[in-house]
């Protein structure tokens, strides 16, 4: 993931059991994604024709519609990836979730 927004998707959660509940296990992001980038400047695009989406303040702010793309009830998380300057690895800095029924 380069710098940007990627915005995932999960069902809604179902009641678990108690069995379920009793053991020990790890929580990722889920595996339905979009990604949006930033918009780049004239009169560049990305390799798949794409254009972004990402408008860029001149003071490192940002903004852009986020779309809830599925038609079904689920869980979505907003996440910003960011880097320092130059080309560290880009990490999460913020998450946001939205039920949406």
């Amino acid at each position: 993931m380069q710098s940007g927004i990627e915005v995932f998707y999960e069902p809604l959660p179902q009641t678990p059991t108690s069995d379920w509940l009793r053991e020990t296990r790890s929580y990722s992001l889920p595996n339905v994604s979009e990604v949006l980038r930033p918009i780049p400047p004239p009169p560049f695009m990305y390799a798949d024709r794409e254009s972004g989406v990402i408008q860029l303040g001149s003071t490192g702010d940002f903004e852009t519609p986020v779309t809830l793309f599925k038609d079904t009830p689920g869980i979505y998380t907003v996440v910003c990836w960011i880097k320092r300057n130059g080309g560290a690895k880009p990490f999460p800095a913020t998450e946001l979730c939205i039920r949406a029924e």
